[in-house]
């Protein structure tokens, strides 16, 4: 069984829309822009499957909607975290942009930073590497971290990840356990915006362990708890002009 969730950025916050499928079957979702498609930079899907191999508990937390440029706080408390534990999240960000050509960033004018227990993730969140006109255009950009999507999937982020020399290889997704220690049982993390246009309007964790996410300010979220639940499948499309 799949429960699929399907976001699309745009100038209002857009809720979840959730359904079920049956495993080799085919479902489609339908992402209707309606007057504001001038103002929406693209769409990204966020599907949580169930894997029957996997028999422990794990949890995804989906969080929807705008990231303040002044910051957001999200505060995670978890079971305590064994050997072996993962725990990883991805962000979609919009309106990022660092220069024309996804091979050689040239500035870092509009990235956003992520701090997790106090600790710098990354602070070049966002890149043009996902946006499909050439050369990058500043106004047509989103970046989704996608894992389990196939030829689409983005390794990890280095750790740490800072500066203009890092930006390009900045995915989008973040392994966690390179700054959560086994025992630990609870994460603060923090984004900001500080060039107040760049936007992070999608996080989504996973941890191998039961949790609880609690956004301050509080976007939409969604938060699954269950035994063969087996992490996140992304979909993401990039408007081809401004």
């Amino acid at each position: 069984m799949a429960d699929g969730f399907l976001q699309a950025w745009r100038a209002d916050v857009t809720p979840f829309v959730k359904t079920n499928a049956t495993l080799g079957s085919l479902t489609t979702w339908t992402a209707n822009e309606g007057a504001n498609t001038a103002a929406i930079d693209g769409e990204g899907l966020v599907i949580a499957y169930k894997n029957p191999a996997i028999s422990q508990t794990q949890t995804v937390a989906i969080l929807d909607g705008f990231s303040s440029s002044a910051g957001d706080t999200s505060h995670i408390s978890f079971s305590p975290l064994p050997a072996g534990f993962t725990a990883a999240m991805q962000i979609g960000d919009g309106f990022s942009f660092d220069g024309s050509d996804p091979a050689n960033p040239t500035n870092t004018n509009q990235t956003s930073t992520i701090t997790v227990n106090g600790t710098p993730l990354t602070t070049v969140a966002g890149h043009c590497d996902d946006n499909q006109t050439a050369p990058c255009l500043n106004g047509s950009l989103i970046t989704v971290g996608a894992v389990n999507a196939g030829p689409d999937s983005d390794p990890f982020t280095p750790f740490p990840c800072s500066g203009l020399g890092c930006i390009g290889s900045d995915h989008e997704n973040y392994n966690l356990a390179n700054i959560f220690a086994v025992g630990d049982t609870s994460a603060t993390i923090t984004t900001v915006n500080p060039s107040d246009n760049d936007n992070i309007f999608l996080e989504t964790l996973e941890f191998s362990v039961p949790a609880s996410v609690n956004p301050t300010p509080e976007p939409g979220s969604l938060v699954l708890l269950g035994t063969a639940l087996a992490g996140l499948g992304w979909y993401r499309r990039r408007r081809s002009g401004v």
